[in-house]
């Protein structure tokens, strides 16, 4: 589990100076909700805790936001 956290810090070592000398402010935000999204996910996966499938979130999340007429 040490070796997720290491990485995901690697990685948002590499990139944030890169968006922040680019002076993308809102690439930040972007990039920061999504890294921390995935950084809690892979640890929680890398816990081996039960999680839901991806797709089917998604799926659910996008039925909630744009509903479909049920014949």
């Amino acid at each position: 589990m040490i070796y997720v956290g290491v990485l995901m810090v690697f990685i948002a070592l590499f990139q944030v100076p890169i968006i922040i000398k680019k002076r993308r402010w809102r690439e930040l935000a972007a990039f920061a909700v999504i890294w921390s999204l995935a950084f809690a996910y892979a640890l929680l996966m890398a816990a081996r805790a039960p999680l839901p499938n991806p797709t089917e979130v998604l799926g659910s999340v996008l039925d909630r936001i744009f509903p479909w007429p049920v014949p």
